[in-house]
């Protein structure tokens, strides 16, 4: 079950446009290029899911590593979909301010094809 959970929950995240790294563990490792490539603040994905509510562990204090990366631990799917819900929102702003590209958010965040 956490193997399938992982892989949906990976494909998710690329859709949305982050960079997520091979994990065989209970937790994704990513980073929020938005932040690392376009000028966006490092820590602001996280700042903006804490004021939903959520909180995510930032990598920024991890040798070689900046604040543009966090690991999220895998949960049950109603609780990563809540987490892919409030992603796919802050995503879809930031599109709307053109921090990031545009992309069809909504079939990533449920493992669709976006096209």
């Amino acid at each position: 079950m956490i193997g399938a959970e992982r892989e949906r929950v990976t494909a998710a995240l690329r859709g949305m446009g982050f960079k997520v790294y091979p994990s065989a563990a209970n937790f994704i490792l990513f980073r929020d290029t938005a932040a690392s490539n376009s000028g966006g603040r490092p820590g602001s994905l996280g700042e903006a899911l804490l004021a939903r509510g959520i909180l995510i562990r930032s990598c920024g204090n991890f040798r070689g590593l900046d604040g543009s990366y966090y690991r999220i631990g895998l949960k049950l799917p109603q609780e990563n979909n809540i987490l892919l819900d409030e992603l796919g929102q802050i995503v879809a702003e930031r599109d709307q301010s053109g921090t990031r590209q545009g992309e069809n958010t909504q079939d990533a965040q449920r493992g669709g094809d976006p096209h």
